[in-house]
């Protein structure tokens, strides 16, 4: 099946490079002036993307493979995700006018929740000055995240690094390193990892003879 458009507002542009993508998703916009464009050899699965806003933009690069419900509830949000780059079941939230921005051939795990807002405002008791705006969200090259990580506003994951299953990050995680925790702290420096499973050592064999 093609992908589904249900567009409702005006000016919009979907542009999918080679004229098709892979999968059966879902594309709803409410607002105007929104572009959405789709790289070659893409698969979208069965992913649902929802613009409510106007002026938004996203991108998703060559060869994706990528399953994920991305949601605009503002104006001028981006998304976007280099080429490469694979995800399942992943939630992306823009509340407000920022960005997210994941590199190219990045893996994530399923129940990643990235959120550039906390959706509700905090503010200062004598000065009524809100103190948690929302901020950019920053994924650089092969990073893999594990199942169920949050990424919250103001998150960078540096290029080549790991963060592991249930973690929450806040802050920056640097370069070429393994991070976990909540909220995420580096527990490993000077790491690389690979898609493919490099095999385990065999089991040594024991037992009494005879």
């Amino acid at each position: 099946m093609p992908m589904t458009i249900d567009d409702r507002g005006h000016r919009n542009v979907c542009e999918i490079e080679g004229g098709e993508v892979e999968g059966t998703p879902t594309l709803t916009i409410l607002g105007d002036d929104n572009r959405i464009s789709i790289g070659r050899d893409v698969n979208l699965y069965e992913s649902r993307i929802e613009i409510l806003g106007n002026h938004n933009h996203a991108t998703f690069g060559d060869a994706c493979k990528l399953r994920i419900v991305s949601q605009f509830v503002t104006d001028r949000g981006v998304i976007s995700i280099g080429t490469k780059t694979t995800m399942i079941d992943v939630l992306m939230q823009l509340h407000e006018t920022r960005t997210i921005r994941i590199g190219e051939d990045c893996a994530f795990s399923g129940g990643v929740w990235i959120s550039v807002s906390d959706m509700h405002s905090i503010l200062d008791r004598d000065t009524d000055e809100r103190i948690n705006y929302g901020q950019d969200i920053v994924v650089g090259d092969h990073c893999w995240l594990g199942a169920r990580v949050m990424l919250l506003k103001g998150a960078i994951v540096g290029n080549g690094s790991v963060v592991g299953a249930g973690s929450v990050v806040t802050g920056t995680v640097p370069e070429y390193c393994v991070s976990a925790g909540v909220p995420a702290r580096v527990v490993r420096e000077n790491t690389r990892w690979e898609r493919d499973l490099i095999p385990d050592a065999p089991l040594e064999r024991s037992g009494t003879g005879g």
